[in-house]
């Protein structure tokens, strides 16, 4: 065989395939849900921000998730796949002037 090529002259070969995946990752980076979730203390309402890619989605659905709440300041656990349907279930919350009528 030849002489090794030196790093400095290495070079990286992306597919069609491999570009593909990484545009999607970075769209999937962006996706997120916001979990509406209660102080089990006060009863006051607090939200949570979580990614919603697939992997995170994976990763979390057997999980607990113990939470620092904002109101009493203790840590709160909730059982993610419940709070995540619950969230997916409710839609997006969007302020009145946002929301388009329907046509018929």
């Amino acid at each position: 065989m030849g002489d090794p090529v030196p790093e400095s002259m290495s070079v990286v070969v992306t597919t069609a395939k491999a570009q593909a995946k990484a545009r999607r990752a970075g769209r999937n980076a962006e996706l997120s849900t916001t979990l509406q979730l209660t102080c089990q203390v006060t009863g006051k309402p607090f939200a949570h921000d979580v990614r919603s890619d697939a992997g995170t989605l994976r990763d979390l659905w057997p999980r607990r998730l113990m939470l620092s709440c904002p109101h009493c300041g203790q840590v709160h656990g909730f059982q993610f796949r419940t709070v995540y349907v619950q969230a997916v279930v409710a839609g997006p919350r969007l302020p009145f002037e946002q929301i388009s009528p329907v046509q018929v």
